[in-house]
This record gives C-alpha cells, sequence and structure tokens, in this order.
C-alpha cells in the first residue's frame, strides 16, 4: 500500500510541478511581451512629441513670414503664404502618416486627439485669410500648443508615467 501511497505524491508533486513551470513560463513570455510593447511606446510617443515640435515650430515660422511678408511688397505676400502653408500641409501629412503607421500601438484616445490635432492645422491651412492676421495665427499658435500639451498628457498618462516615477522613487530610497 504505501508504495501506491508514494507513487500518488510522487505524480501530484510532478502534475504540481509541470502546472508550475507552465504558468511561470507564461507569465515570463507575457511580461516580456509587456516590456517590448512598452519600450515600443516610448520610442513611439518620443517620436510623436518631436513632430508635435516640429509642427508648431512649422506654424511659428509661418507666422513669422506672414508678418515679413505683410511688411514687404504686396506682389510676394501670395506667394510666399502658398510656399509656407504647402510646407506645413506636408509636415501635417508625414505625422498623419507616422501615425497611422503605428495606429496598431497608440491607444483610441491619443489617436482621437493626434488626429485632431492635425486635421485642425491642416483645416485651418485651407483658410489663407486667416492667415494674413498674425493676431489670428498667435491665437492659432497658441490653441495648438494647449492640444500639444494636452496630447502630452494623454501620452504620459497611457504609460503611467507618474505611477512609474513613484515606484521607482520607492525602489531608490
Amino acid at each position: 500500500m504505501q508504495p501506491i501511497v508514494l507513487g500518488i505524491i510522487t505524480i501530484t508533486v510532478s502534475i504540481a510541478a509541470l502546472i508550475f513551470s507552465i504558468l511561470a513560463y507564461k507569465r515570463g513570455a507575457s511580461l516580456e511581451n509587456e516590456n517590448l510593447l512598452f519600450k515600443l511606446k516610448i520610442d513611439i510617443y518620443s517620436r510623436i512629441l518631436l513632430e508635435i515640435r516640429n509642427l508648431v515650430d512649422g506654424l511659428q515660422d509661418h507666422l513669422k513670414e506672414v508678418t515679413e511678408t505683410l511688411n514687404g511688397p504686396s506682389i510676394e505676400i501670395g506667394t510666399k503664404l502658398d510656399e509656407q502653408a504647402k510646407h506645413i500641409d506636408i509636415l501635417c501629412f508625414e505625422f498623419s502618416d507616422f501615425i497611422v503607421n503605428h495606429s496598431l500601438i497608440i491607444p483610441e484616445i491619443v489617436l482621437e486627439k493626434l488626429l485632431q490635432f492635425t486635421t485642425k492645422i491642416v483645416d485651418n491651412q485651407q483658410l489663407p485669410d486667416h492667415y494674413t492676421v498674425p493676431v489670428v495665427m498667435e491665437n492659432f499658435i497658441t490653441e495648438m500648443l494647449d492640444d500639444a500639451n494636452n496630447i502630452n498628457i494623454a501620452l504620459r498618462n497611457d504609460l503611467h508615467i507618474e505611477k512609474l516615477n513613484i515606484s521607482m522613487y520607492k525602489r531608490l530610497h
């Protein structure tokens, strides 16, 4: 009778070890995937913030160009404004392409904010009279900076940066 009990115990321990090994493997694989996704998100979000800065810089350059053009000969106004507007459109379309190419990784709420941001710039570009008034452009740039800040907050929230910072602080101290 004792060899049967010993056999049952051995089989039970073996099955428990097998289950534990499988669960540990799954957890390790899942953790590895989460780490990879997190790193990928950080890389993409860093690029998003860089592209947003480029767009806002382009708008600020456009404002400067408009101001200088309005003070110059009237013959050049249309041509210069069109060139600058085309440059900003190119930046917007490249940024939109980048967003679409990485939309698998970017959460829906962030995607919506990013697409609204680029759409707002492109839609505003289609109103040339809007850009002939520097004060209106300054207000638009301020609005876009606020939108960019909201996107930054959404990116940080998605990465749970505040929780990570607290966790890291606790671990280091």
